[in-house]
């Protein structure tokens, strides 16, 4: 999915974390980019959503670290997706 840098900053204190990217894949076709924590690279949370636009993105992700250990970024149609994701997302960013 990006084709040029990615990368997450973590605040364990604060309990957030923040993705930025730029080289993003255009999805088109009513697609968005989805970011999801994933809990030692096995169960993943959804998180924000991204416009399919490609470039340069970036997103505060929703919700408490808890126990992740990477965030996950997975295409999906406009206007969300399935909560519980059931591929491997094609691209991993471990912190």
């Amino acid at each position: 999915m990006p084709s040029g840098p990615a990368g997450v900053v973590t605040s364990r204190q604060k309990r957030r974390a923040a993705f930025a990217a730029t080289g993003l894949t255009c999805l088109g076709g009513g697609k968005v980019h989805r970011l999801r924590y994933a809990d030692n690279g096995t169960a993943l949370r959804s998180g924000p959503l991204l416009p399919g636009a490609g470039g340069r993105q970036g997103r505060v992700l929703l919700g408490p670290l808890c126990r992740a250990a990477a965030v996950g970024i997975t295409a999906e149609p406009r206007g969300g997706g399935p909560k519980q994701q059931t591929t491997t997302p094609p691209g991993v960013v471990q912190f």
